[in-house]
């Protein structure tokens, strides 16, 4: 067969089967490719790169069962959405600061009144003091 014609005869272009007779796929001394000789020796040496080995296989079969579970937990509400998530601790968190800047402005005026000193040093130095503690909250690392 003439490389065009064999080119057609594979679904391929000329310039691929120039590639492959560079690599060693059998010509005739013609430069005629010699159809049957010419499919073995591509099938041992292009499509054994195309194959997929066992591993392949088996850590193709692993993702496919991996994207089932996502889906079927997704689907089963299992899962939820990271941004509402994230939006919903930071919110917490807000609430649960603002509840600790308040506690400090409620207990100031009664602990000073309990232990007969200024209510406006009190208050500030209560305040400063909790902004310090919820400022260590927002570092795990400093609370070991």
């Amino acid at each position: 067969m003439t490389k065009s014609a064999f080119a057609r005869h594979i679904g391929s272009v000329p310039s691929r089967v120039t590639q492959m007779l560079a690599d060693g796929m059998p010509v005739l001394p013609s430069g005629r490719i010699p159809r049957e000789e010419a499919l073995a020796w591509i099938e041992a040496n292009v499509n054994r790169h195309e194959k997929p080995s066992e591993g392949d296989r088996a850590r193709l079969a692993r993702l496919k069962a991996d994207l089932a579970q996502l889906d079927l937990d997704q689907r089963s509400s299992k899962l939820i959405d990271r941004a509402e998530a994230e939006r919903t601790i930071f919110e917490i968190a807000r609430a649960e600061r603002d509840a600790h800047l308040a506690f400090v402005a409620r207990a100031a005026p009664v602990i000073a009144a309990q232990i007969g000193c200024d209510g406006a040093r009190l208050f500030s130095a209560l305040d400063a003091a909790m902004r310090e503690h919820l400022a260590d909250l927002r570092d795990p690392g400093a609370l070991a």
